[in-house]
């Protein structure tokens, strides 16, 4: 089992005993389209993320609050579809050098959309979460899109390993999610996300 497969488990155990509404609005994995991700994406995807596509199918349709802070899972598909939608977007406007060091450094707010990010959950307006590929010391880790000021915010973590035990802690004991300026409140089985104090 890998570091991730293991914290993923870990975390379904604390969210099924706290918030089972949304623990089970949860779909099983499916088979993984690898082969229409390396079509599609800019970027081939790091292991990791496929290990991490590959231990869920994203949510069902309806809301039954948000398992990650603020954010609806992606399955692959749905994660491709919103990736390069974002990037064509963005792609219109964007005049950044990319071929600076900065541009190509894993974790460097860049005011656009790049070729290696990859939204891994949703916030239902345009934004959410996603994993920064670029290269570097923060190769695979997550920060948040805002559909206006982009990829203004700080690293959200190093990696999803890291960032799952966070969000296991915090939705275990009811406590911040600092980085994300997130407070879990669950009602009737439901897992919400309040701005932090």
């Amino acid at each position: 089992m890998t570091e991730l497969t293991q914290a993923w488990t870990d975390y379904l155990d604390v969210l099924r005993a706290q918030a089972p509404a949304t623990h089970a609005s949860i779909l099983a994995p499916g088979p993984l389209d690898l082969e229409t991700a390396d079509q599609v994406l800019p970027s081939p995807l790091l292991p990791e993320l496929v290990t991490w596509f590959g231990l869920h199918g994203g949510c069902t349709p309806a809301y039954h609050g948000s398992p990650l802070p603020r954010c609806g899972l992606l399955n692959l598909d749905r994660a491709i579809d919103n990736t390069e939608m974002i990037h064509e977007i963005w792609n219109l406007t964007s005049d950044v050098d990319l071929t600076s060091d900065e541009a190509r450094t894993a974790g460097q707010t860049m005011g656009t959309w790049m070729d290696e990010y990859v939204l891994i959950a949703e916030n239902g307006s345009g934004g959410g979460l996603f994993v920064d590929q670029r290269p570097g010391p923060l190769q695979g880790c997550v920060r948040y899109w805002d559909k206006v000021d982009a990829d203004e915010d700080p690293v959200v973590s190093p990696g999803l390993v890291p960032f799952l035990s966070d969000v296991t802690t915090s939705v275990r004991d009811l406590t911040p999610l600092p980085l994300m300026r997130a407070v879990p409140v669950v009602t009737d089985g439901v897992l919400a996300w309040e701005n932090a104090n």
